[in-house]
């Protein structure tokens, strides 16, 4: 049987702190991350760092969770990606045979 500490640990906290963006701690949970960050200035840190993350990557991400493609941009891609495959072939990824950027082969050596 695993033994509870009285106060979480550091890294108990931590991981805590991190689900809390997530979903709602269960009471019992809320009320040790509570007690840790009275007595840790370390962890209110840490804490106050992934609130302020959170709030960061909330406020920019806000405008584009909204965003949405135009039915004529859509329809182009789709164009490209069809004439791309006709001249790829089956299993081919690049049909002119170029090297690019992610290719582990470099002519540099």
């Amino acid at each position: 049987m695993k033994r509870r500490h009285f106060m979480m640990t550091c890294k108990e906290a931590a991981q805590s702190i991190s689900r809390t963006q997530d979903l709602r701690l269960p009471l019992s949970e809320r009320i040790g991350l509570r007690m840790h960050l009275l007595f840790c200035a370390s962890c209110r840190q840490y804490d106050r760092q992934v609130r302020w993350l959170h709030h960061i990557f909330s406020t920019v991400a806000a405008p584009w969770r909204e965003a949405r493609l135009g039915d004529e941009f859509k329809s182009r891609l789709c164009q490209q990606m069809r004439r791309y495959e006709a001249k790829a072939g089956p299993g081919e990824a690049n049909p002119e045979g170029k090297r690019d950027a992610t290719d582990s082969k470099s002519t540099d050596q």
